[in-house]
């Protein structure tokens, strides 16, 4: 399939975007290594492309636009190389990453719900990124480990919501804001490492991220916050202080 490739801009393989099913199979793309020298990916370039399976983007690439890989229901490997700065709102919602590499150093920003609804299991994220947008991993229920740098201060709403096998969160020094809802119905949480940059805990931020029994012995640790924090998160109160209620009986050893 010839790609639509204009002023370093990859237009993908339907003029305005969203693909229509007017493809012959010999069209089909199944793998895409986006050529050397592209510095954009428009917005729903590949959308919806039912055929695309993994897909190379060079650090020639600066920008993946909105919604270029949305609804490609067969991705399933993503390997974006070093150069690449900006991830837009979208971009990858609702495919089937289960492999993903991200660039090490030059990402800056991932969009709101780029990555919603995926399987991957781990995610290492860009040591220099500064903003993780709103829902941007929101209900990828293979997740089981994720480190957010410290480049990012705030971790927006609902980032991580309904990432319900995700156990292990590092928070790098530097992270200062926990927004509502961004490890809601994260359930089987049970380590959260927490910076001494931390200040707030926000609304809703951790509901339902753990449970605990009447005895008071099965508590994440997490919930021990030995600095100042400021908690809007009611559940986390209620739960962190029946828990220290516990600890301070000599309940739990």
């Amino acid at each position: 399939m010839e790609l639509r490739i204009e002023n370093g801009v990859l237009y993908g393989n339907i003029p305005g975007g969203y693909w229509n099913g007017n493809w012959d199979d010999e069209e089909r793309l199944v793998e895409l290594v986006v050529p050397e020298g592209v510095t954009e990916i428009k917005e729903r370039a590949f959308s919806g492309d039912p055929w695309i399976s993994k897909v190379v983007i060079p650090g020639s690439v600066k920008v993946i636009g909105k919604e270029a890989f949305a609804v490609c229901s067969q991705l399933e490997v993503l390997v974006i190389e070093d150069g690449v700065e900006r991830i837009e709102e979208e971009a990858f919602r609702n495919c089937r990453i289960t492999d993903i590499v991200l660039p090490r150093h030059s990402l800056k920003y991932i969009g709101n719900r780029a990555f919603d609804e995926n399987l991957f299991r781990e995610l290492e994220l860009p040591l220099e990124l500064e903003y993780l947008g709103v829902a941007s991993f929101r209900y990828n229920t293979e997740l089981e480990i994720v480190s957010i740098p410290g480049t990012v201060r705030r971790i927006e709403t609902g980032t991580f919501r309904g990432c319900s096998a995700l156990e292990t969160v590092i928070l790098q020094d530097g992270v200062e804001e926990i927004g509502e809802e961004a490890f809601s119905s994260c359930n089987n949480l049970l380590e959260l490492r927490i910076p001494d940059s931390l200040r707030l805990i926000g609304k809703d931020a951790f509901e339902g991220a753990a449970e605990y029994t009447d005895d008071g012995c099965v508590f994440p640790d997490f919930l021990l916050l030995s600095r100042d924090v400021v908690i809007e998160d009611d559940w986390f109160k209620y739960v962190a202080d029946t828990y220290n209620r516990y600890k301070r009986s000599n309940c739990c050893p």
